[in-house]
């Protein structure tokens, strides 16, 4: 089974003072989704926006931190039934999210918002649910008790950006890590 997991960079508290990302960051973050698998173990190749790079230090400093909204993704080439890659490898897949369009923040607005519905109803329930997932609004974390009723008011015209990534980090969010974590930014918001 192809294990994969999607991770945020952007929540990072640990960039450097210029907003440049660093390789030491990325494997932190890493290490960090699973303490315990072995990933040192592993030759890391990382593709960046596409572009294969074994040592990716001065690409990784393009990132802008700051007004970037980034993602990585992570897989064990050991968990992929491939003849076409090395085993003992993780690739590395580091992108930038683009800013939604006018015509697109309603609807993926309303794809996050149905993350937090009850599996047995339609209708959103404002009480916490142990299926949610994390949910961040610039740069801040909405408690359990008022993600739902939190995401339910936001004004598609006020978003930003929307990222949701299945999983994150055990050891920011703890359990509710598992069900995976919707990452907003509205219009007005500085870092």
């Amino acid at each position: 089974m192809m294990k994969y997991l999607v991770v945020l960079l952007f929540i990072l508290g640990s960039l450097d003072g210029h907003g440049q990302l660093t390789t030491s960051q990325v494997e932190s973050w890493v290490k960090s989704c699973e303490p315990e698998s072995g990933l040192d173990s592993l030759e890391w190749l990382y593709i960046i926006n596409g572009v294969i790079y074994i040592k990716p230090e001065e690409e990784l400093k393009s990132f802008d931190t700051k007004n970037q909204l980034l993602f990585i993704d992570y897989i064990n080439t050991d968990s992929v039934e491939s003849t076409f890659l090395k085993p003992n490898m993780l690739l590395i897949l580091i992108g930038s999210s683009p800013k939604l369009k006018k015509e697109e923040r309603a609807e993926k607005l309303q794809e996050q918002q149905m993350k937090f519905r009850d599996n047995s109803d339609t209708v959103l329930i404002l009480h916490r649910n142990p299926n949610d997932p994390v949910l961040i609004i610039n740069e801040k974390l909405i408690s359990p008790e008022k993600a739902k009723q939190t995401i339910s008011i936001l004004n598609p015209k006020d978003v930003r950006y929307i990222q949701y990534v299945n999983h994150t980090s055990y050891a920011l969010y703890g359990i509710r890590a598992k069900n995976g974590m919707v990452k907003i930014l509205t219009k007005g918001y500085t870092h």
